[in-house]
């Protein structure tokens, strides 16, 4: 059995950056201004935190877990692929534009993220927290 392939790059906690995000976003032709205020609204508040197997993600409440494995790298980015419900997949692009900022795409658009310190109400298990430690040496960097 070969072990999976890792990146330290995507360990830790992120958080959805409302500014960064917007400053780029193409709202439709279509989107009336209540669609716009909603859309706006999202961002800044989706956390995920990412285990060297597993992406716990937060959003109003809501928390879901996804088991992940990485596909591939290059100096800017990593594919992963993240094993979905019913037994779906899905690969996802993971860029980053500096150690502490990733994108992902949204349709034609690109979300981004900014590495945030360790949350301790994300931490649950001894191995999420060896990645809190993973995250705060990276944060030092």
């Amino acid at each position: 059995m070969t072990r999976s392939k890792r990146d330290p790059r995507l360990l830790g906690i992120w958080r959805s950056d409302k500014s960064l995000t917007l400053a780029e976003w193409a709202f439709s032709k279509k989107a009336t201004p209540k669609g716009r205020r909603t859309i706006r609204r999202l961002f800044g508040r989706f956390r995920m935190r990412y285990t060297p197997t597993q992406i716990y993600a937060e959003f109003e409440g809501h928390r879901t877990i996804t088991p992940y494995k990485v596909l591939a790298t290059d100096a800017d980015s990593v594919a992963i692929l993240r094993f979905i419900e019913d037994g779906k997949t899905e690969i996802q692009h993971v860029h980053f534009a500096d150690p502490n900022v990733h994108w992902v795409s949204v349709g034609r658009n690109r979300e981004f993220f900014r590495r945030m310190q360790p949350n301790p109400s994300m931490q649950r298990t001894g191995r999420q927290r060896r990645a809190k430690s993973t995250v705060a040496r990276l944060a030092r960097r």
